[in-house]
């Protein structure tokens, strides 16, 4: 890719359909996986980034700073998972039919086990872990993204991985 991701945004913007594609096809790779990271099924994966580019397409013309597309697509998908996640408890579904609609179909021993601990966290908790420790974001980019400051990231991520490490440990 020549080109400068701000830069096919910011074509993108004005309705460039070859502009469109090649801002998808830059990105959803990384926007996948995270979708992968927090569903854990690639199918719900699939939709989940699917209805992510639908809906950040569809107001991109809205997006103030090409420059911080990405970081939008995030919280455009981190926004649709939790909405998913609330939405399947509402329609109360007991505990043990939650986890079967959220069990990875991967055949990797490590991939399976890690989902199945971060299943196991809150929704908000599980994007904020996703986002620091396999995004690599920052805490205080992870914290404007959450909604939450730089110390509440630090604090809460303390708090997680201990437990992710006892539960990854047990």
């Amino acid at each position: 890719m020549g080109r400068v991701l701000k830069e096919i945004v910011a074509d993108a913007a004005t309705g460039n359909q070859a502009a469109i594609r090649e801002l998808v096809e830059a990105t959803q790779t990384r926007i996948y996986k995270f979708c992968l990271v927090l569903c854990g099924d690639p199918v719900q994966a699939e939709d989940l980034c699917q209805e992510a580019y639908i809906k950040s397409l569809g107001n991109l013309s809205k997006l103030k700073e090409p420059g911080a597309f990405i970081d939008w697509l995030f919280r455009v998908t981190r926004n649709l998972y939790i909405d998913q996640v609330r939405k399947r408890r509402e329609d109360s579904l007991s505990p043990e039919q939650s986890e079967q609609q959220e069990a990875p179909a991967h055949d990797m021993a490590e991939i399976l086990s890690v989902h199945k601990i971060l299943a196991q966290f809150e929704a908000e908790d599980r994007v904020l872990l996703v986002l620091v420790d396999m995004e690599s974001y920052s805490y205080k980019d992870a914290g404007q993204l959450l909604g939450l400051t730089e110390d509440a990231v630090r604090s809460r991520l303390f708090r997680l991985r201990k437990i992710f490490v006892e539960k990854w440990n047990a």
